[in-house]
């Protein structure tokens, strides 16, 4: 067999194996573990015992925040409220263990997953 050949045969190997390389599946895909219980996350990590829940303030994915609410007592005589933004990632673990993280499939406000 001359260069010639050689070098051809040998190009033609490399295309075959690249193409096999370039056509294999994933090593892995994600998991779908469920949804996101938002209500009890926002109780765990709120002022756990305050009556802290899952509030949806706008009608879209990331609407949702965990309310707090603060008994002022006498004199006063009512409740503050405060606000605070949800870490998705985090509720995920919290409720699926190690590695979960949250999806957003579909952008409306229930529409968060977990995933590992």
């Amino acid at each position: 067999m001359g260069v010639r050949n050689w070098l051809s045969a040998a190009a033609v190997t490399v295309m075959i194996t690249s193409g096999l390389a370039v056509m294999a599946p994933l090593a892995s895909a994600a998991t779908r573990l469920g949804g996101i219980d938002l209500g009890a996350y926002c109780q765990k990590t709120v002022n756990p015992g305050d009556g802290s829940v899952a509030y949806l303030v706008e009608n879209h994915a990331r609407g949702w925040p965990c309310v707090d609410s603060t008994w002022v007592g006498p004199p006063f005589g009512w409740a503050t409220y405060r606000v605070r933004d949800m870490d998705l990632n985090h509720a995920c673990s919290l409720q699926y263990g190690g590695g979960a993280y949250a999806v957003l499939e579909q952008n409306h406000a229930r529409g968060w997953a977990c995933y590992r």
